[in-house]
Order: C-alpha cells, then sequence, then structure tokens
C-alpha cells in the first residue's frame, strides 16, 4: 500500500508549521521527558509480539506498514512504518529547503532477510566489509564477532521495526565525499527535530557493538518502545534458525549489541 503523494505533502504542510506537538525543539533537548508522542504512537500497538520484535512477518500484511513512495525511497519495495514515514517526509522537506537530499535506500528488513545477509558472510560467500572473508576464522564467536562489525544476527536487527531507515547511501566511501559530509553534517544539526537519531556512532563502536553507521537513523519515539518490549521479551531460546546463532548468549548479544546505542536515542516518551 502506499500514500498518496497529495496527502503525504497535505500532512506535511500542516505540521511542518505546527511543531508544538510533532517535531522536536533542539533547544528543549534538557527537557526530554516533557516529550509526548502520542499522535505518533498507535497505543494498540505497544504490545508488540516476538514475532514482530524478530521480524518473522511480512510487512505487506502488517497494517501498520506502508510502501515508501520512489519520491522519498531511492528503490521500490521499501517498507516502513507509517509513524516513521510521515516522521522522515517532514524531514525530506526541510532539509530539501536546505539543498540537501536525502532517500530511504533501506527500511524493513523480516528474519529471513538478514538471515541471507548473515549467512552470506558466515559461509564466505561475500566478504565483511568488503575486506576479509568471515569463514576463513575457525572460532565460531570469533567469526561472529567479525560479521557483527557490520551485520546484525537475524532476528536482532533495529530493521526488523520498521522504524529504523538507512539513508542515502550504506557505502562508507559516499560519506567521504563533500555530498555525504553535508548531509552528514545536516542530519547531525537537525535530525532530532523530527524524532531520528543516530544509533551506531564511535560512542558505541567500542569492543562490543556495531561500527559506526552515519547512514542508519532511528526514529525514537517508536523504536524505543521496541526496545524496551524486545529487552523484556525476547529470550536467547527465540534468537536461532541461522548459522552461528549459538554464539549469541555468549555474545551477549542482547546487551552488549541491541542495547548498546547511542545515549541520544533514549528518550522518556509517554505511552
Amino acid at each position: 500500500m502506499k500514500f498518496s503523494k497529495v496527502i503525504l505533502f497535505f500532512i506535511f504542510l500542516i505540521d511542518f508549521y505546527n511543531t508544538n506537538s510533532q517535531v522536536l525543539n533542539i533547544d528543549s533537548l534538557k527537557f526530554k521527558e516533557k516529550f509526548v508522542f502520542t499522535n505518533y504512537i498507535k497505543l494498540k500497538d505497544t504490545n508488540i509480539s516476538v514475532e514482530n520484535l524478530t521480524g518473522k512477518f511480512l510487512p505487506k500484511n502488517n497494517p501498520n506498514f506502508v510502501e515508501a513512495d520512489t519520491e522519498y525511497a531511492k528503490y521500490p519495495l521499501i517498507f516502513i512504518r507509517e509513524e516513521v514515514y510521515i516522521a522522515f517526509i517532514k524531514m525530506f522537506y526541510a532539509a530539501l529547503n536546505d539543498t540537501v537530499n536525502l532517500k530511504i535506500v533501506s527500511c524493513f528488513r523480516n528474519f529471513d532477510t538478514q538471515r541471507i545477509i548473515w549467512e552470506s558472510k558466515w559461509k564466505g560467500e561475500k566478504k565483511v566489509n568488503e575486506k576479509v572473508y568471515a569463514s576463513t576464522i575457525k572460532d565460531p564467536v570469533e567469526r561472529a564477532k567479525l560479521i557483527l562489525s557490520s551485520s546484525s544476527m537475524p532476528g536482532t536487527s533495529r530493521h526488523h521495526w520498521g522504524t529504523d531507515i538507512d539513508i542515502n547511501s550504506v557505502e562508507v566511501k559516499y560519506w567521504d565525499t563533500k555530498e555525504g559530509k553535508r548531509v552528514y553534517n545536516w542530519m547531525k544539526k537537525n535530525a532530532i527535530r523530527f524524532g531520528f537519531c543516530q544509533p551506531y556512532n564511535l560512542i558505541t563502536s567500542n569492543y562490543f557493538g556495531y561500527d559506526e553507521e552515519l547512514w542508519h537513523w532511528s526514529f525514537v519515539p517508536l523504536s524505543q518502545i521496541y526496545m524496551r518490549q524486545y529487552q523484556t521479551k525476547v529470550k536467547y531460546s527465540d534468537i536461532k534458525g541461522f548459522s552461528g546463532f549459538e554464539t549469541a548468549l555468549e555474545l551477549n548479544i542482547i546487551k552488549n549489541y541491541i542495547l548498546n546505542i547511542n545515549m541520544d536515542c533514549f528518550f522518556k516518551v509517554k505511552y
């Protein structure tokens, strides 16, 4: 299902000038606990199933997801939570007003898609970070740790939630270009106004945790609800069905990867 461009643009025009309830005020970040996003969050969705938390569903069968129009997404068939899409479109036009072009290149990925990505690296069919084949590492924990520098285990990715987007390019070299640096600088300054944060930065990229991802942005009001429920509902017995799944417990995936994110992504949202 696609949103009508006319309807989305109309929503943007209304909300662009109505910043009190839907756009964060950068100058008020110290009052994070006062932010209320009930207009974004569908209260019936706050009880999220383990299947939805781990990406074991198809978005086209979920009424909370829409397909992003190619005016805002680089490719067709990119599915995204409706609330996130509306917020992105408002950010899209604000960036365009500053001559910065934003495009969604990835959003929702289900368990099976993430498994294909993971196993292509685990089995040595694809290099990790275009540098080394993980299959050359015999120790399964070390092999998993290498892959985890850039790819989540199936069932643990924030992309399963439809709350997180990759913008413009997932290639590191793009972000070293003049255009890439300009886009990133704009996002660092403005994304929080629309509810987006960068979950993986240099601070989170320590011995554990994913490498910094300049392209990965999360819609905080919704993603933190998913994250909190993931922490309480998903067990290590739910993280299985792919090569190397047995390493998840030893690597403490939930604490060291899923919960190891930029502190800017922890708003106190009332719902």
